[in-house]
């Protein structure tokens, strides 16, 4: 077997490089993200280069057993190719496969497969836990670390305004990124005009951010882009759009300086975000649209229910709850 770092380097196969060409470019009909196809058809090519490794050439080629076998492959190896003993995260095992599956749906479709190999290969498991649960801050986590930013200067200010926004409607980072300021409605409302998959959506935003979003507005913004040329909500210096690794670089920082040792990027704040709302009383179905998921699964996996959650709604529905009357104690 290859190392995995062919994956990366190896030619693509003439008819692989072909299908995901128009692949792609039906993506981008649908509306896709850039980004999104980037990921997509990396995701694919370095499948189809590993499948070319084991002399399978085309996309028709590619049966159950392999598809299977090459999921095998991903469960074992780190994801720069090197054996190095850490495998995969569980979220990016399952992207992978979930890439390939839309390509081989999209090429049944059309003609270039007979059938999704990818179609009935099992989901990965967590690594090292039988349930993977996704990180979130406690409600006092937070206010330390928006309370980071320096807001005496334009750009404290605007990054306070980033994070309070990702905070309060669990936005995702290209979704803050692509906020204009007429997206953010005075009666509670951010409109979410670039979602996932280009879906459009209307979300709560609090009074809290909103006061960040004005000051920000009348305070820094115009005299980040003194020359009136910026587009966006969140810009740079000189009106241009803010990066969206500075964001991650951000709430990195901030999480080192108040002494919070967690990992996570712009994510973090929208986990935790769905988290204390599941806590507070919050209806599943109701945070699955605030977050703008299709599938209620997704949404719980985005959950983290702490065991005095569940202890209180235990005891609040289940009969035999100890906050019950007629209930029999144990000695």
């Amino acid at each position: 077997m290859k190392p995995d770092a062919d994956a990366f380097t190896a030619p693509l196969p003439a008819a692989f490089a072909a299908a995901l060409a128009a692949y792609a470019d039906w993506l981008a009909v649908q509306h896709r993200r850039p980004d999104g196809i980037r990921t997509q058809v990396r995701a694919i090519a370095r499948a189809a280069r590993w499948w070319a490794s084991h002399g399978i050439m085309t996309p028709a080629a590619v049966t159950y057993p392999q598809a299977r076998a090459y999921a095998q492959h991903l469960d074992a190896i780190g994801w720069r190719g090197v054996a190095n003993g850490q495998p995969l995260s569980r979220t990016t095992r399952v992207n992978l496969l979930g890439a390939l599956r839309g390509f081989y749906d999209w090429a049944c479709r059309h003609g270039l497969a007979a059938g999704n190999p990818v179609a009935d290969v099992d989901a990965p498991a967590a690594v090292g836990t039988p349930l993977a649960r996704r990180q979130a801050l406690t409600a006092s986590e937070v206010e330390r670390v928006v309370a980071v930013p320096d807001v005496t200067t334009l750009r404290g200010l605007r990054d306070r305004t980033a994070l309070e926004l990702l905070y309060s409607s669990a936005l995702r980072r290209s979704e803050l990124l692509a906020l204009l300021p007429a997206d953010l409605y005075a009666d509670g409302v951010v409109r979410v005009r670039r979602g996932k998959g280009g879906k459009e959506r209307l979300v709560p935003v609090g009074a809290r951010a909103l006061a960040w979003v004005a000051r920000y507005r009348a305070e820094a913004r115009p005299r980040l882009d003194p020359r009136g040329i910026a587009v966006e909500l969140l810009i740079s210096p000189g009106g241009q759009p803010l990066p969206a690794r500075q964001l991650d670089a951000l709430l990195a920082d901030c999480l080192a300086v108040a002494g919070i040792r967690l990992a996570g990027g712009c994510h973090l704040l929208r986990h935790t975000c769905a988290t204390l709302m599941l806590e507070g009383g919050a209806a599943i179905t109701d945070v699955q649209r605030i977050l703008g998921h299709a599938q209620l699964q997704t949404t719980a996996g985005y959950t983290h229910p702490t065991s005095a959650s569940l202890r209180r709604a235990w005891e609040q529905a289940h009969p035999s709850g100890s906050c019950r009357t007629g209930g029999v104690m144990l000695p």
